[in-house]
């Protein structure tokens, strides 16, 4: 099983689970399945954010599977605390 499908099935599993499937853990369940990464976000790169994410802080990508080639792998950062 590759890394979408074992995300996809993650998320179908919490789903069955009865467990509430919000933002938050989407975002968890990425990360943990490697589908999205964390890297410093940067605003040279990742441009101005709506988060105040300040530069050095967690940034979400997209994977290079998920991106096209015009468009930035950038994701939104965490807004719940670690």
């Amino acid at each position: 099983m590759d890394k979408f499908q074992a995300f996809s099935k993650a998320i179908l599993d919490a789903s069955n689970e009865g467990l509430d499937v919000d933002g938050f853990t989407i975002q968890k369940l990425a990360e943990k399945h490697k589908v999205i990464v964390v890297v410093p976000y940067d605003p040279n790169k990742h441009g101005p954010n709506e988060f105040d994410v300040m530069p050095g802080e967690d940034w979400y990508e997209y994977v290079p599977e998920l991106c096209s080639p015009d468009t930035s792998p950038t994701r939104t950062n965490e807004t719940e605390e670690k």
